[in-house]
């Protein structure tokens, strides 16, 4: 299956065009935990306040959701 990884916050979107094909959503939720860490890493807490990783499929299904908020 092919899964989509976009950066959202209220109306900003910043859309994953190409996607990355996966065996399992168990898979990715470990995958992405450390590309999530790096991100909280990079920016600052203000930066990333109300930004949110959204994990879909090519119709749009959202499979689960992760705030970028991390330890303020």
């Amino acid at each position: 299956m092919r899964l989509y990884f976009h950066l959202i916050s209220g109306t900003d979107v910043i859309f994953d065009k190409d996607g990355l094909e996966v065996t399992s959503l168990d898979d990715v939720r470990e995958t992405i935990t450390a590309d999530i860490e790096e991100l909280i890493g990079e920016f600052p807490a203000d930066q990333r306040r109300g930004w949110r990783l959204e994990v879909t499929d090519e119709s749009g299904t959202v499979y689960f959701s992760v705030p970028l908020n991390g330890p303020e």
